[in-house]
């Protein structure tokens, strides 16, 4: 990397980040009566409180209550030290529901974390879930 002509790499670092979500800016009235919709059975969880070092199961419930495959493209935490995903179904068929099952480690985790999950509804193309609670 050059900077005002002089080369110092070691002491420059960029994170370039993006978030790649579908333009569905196109489709017709017929298309967007039959695309799938999300729904979650809550967007928080609250574990209440909990010492330090705990492990604290999660589940969030979701449900394509849309007319067509729901695709949760992708699933990101906040802090893949501190939260992790188990087990979910990535494709979803209209009025069936999955859920999203994970762990949340204390010890590692510094505040609120974020479920992030990015979808092919035309309507909540990105959603976010929320894990919170006091650690003691």
């Amino acid at each position: 990397m050059t900077i005002n002509g002089k080369q110092n790499p070691e002491k420059f670092k960029i994170t370039i980040t993006a978030t790649i979500e579908e333009d569905f800016a196109k489709l017709s009235s017929d298309q967007l009566a039959n695309a799938p919709k999300i729904k979650f059975d809550k967007g928080i969880f609250d574990f209440g409180n909990a010492r330090a070092g705990d492990t604290i199961q999660f589940s969030f419930i979701c449900k394509n209550i849309g007319k067509s495959d729901l695709i949760l493209r992708k699933i990101k935490t906040s802090c893949s030290a501190c939260v992790k995903i188990n087990n979910t179904q990535n494709v979803i068929k209209p009025d069936s529901n999955s859920i999203i099952n994970g762990i949340l480690i204390t010890h590692k985790q510094s505040g609120p974390e974020t479920i992030t999950i990015v979808t092919n509804d035309p309507y909540n193309r990105v959603m976010r879930l929320s894990i919170r609670g006091t650690i003691l």
